[in-house]
């Protein structure tokens, strides 16, 4: 598949958060999960003014993925990385992780961390993260981990 991974602009936030909720109701959560996590992975014109988000696009120009970086001194937070349901497992994550990875370097971060969803920790150990503690999420009494991978 030919792919190109821009920088996303924030006329794509409705897109992008239509992804991030379909990635992330393609695992077995309840809808009453969903939805109390929907603002969580809604995308606004300013988050995309204030993080960097790029977005991976087919030659079309349709948006399959994007994964967002937020700047945490000297490092940078992987906060989403999502592809759409139809595209999982034919590499657009790998990509899309790639691309955090080369911009990490770009801008001298000494690592990248993330708090995964429990479904996304073995994908985030291949690329080398290792786990580093935990965080309570929502609902209460909900754990995450908090990985990092070192640059």
């Amino acid at each position: 598949m030919q792919i190109q991974i821009v920088a996303a602009v924030p006329t794509d936030h409705s897109r992008l958060s239509e992804i991030a909720f379909a990635a992330k109701s393609y695992w077995p959560y309840p809808p009453e999960l969903l939805e109390l996590w929907k603002p969580n992975l809604t995308i606004t014109p300013t988050y995309l003014l204030q993080n960097q988000l790029f977005k991976v696009i087919n030659p079309e120009e349709q948006i399959l993925g994007f994964v967002a970086l937020e700047k945490a001194t000297p490092n940078l937070h992987l906060e989403h990385c999502w592809v759409d349901p139809t595209y999982i497992g034919t590499g657009l994550g790998r990509a899309l992780l790639n691309k955090a990875f080369e911009v990490a370097k770009k801008q001298n971060a000494l690592k990248i961390t993330v708090v995964s969803d429990p479904y996304a920790t073995t994908f985030y150990e291949k690329f080398g993260f290792i786990k580093t503690g935990e965080i309570e999420s929502t609902p209460k009494g909900r754990f995450l981990p908090e990985m990092e991978k070192n640059l």
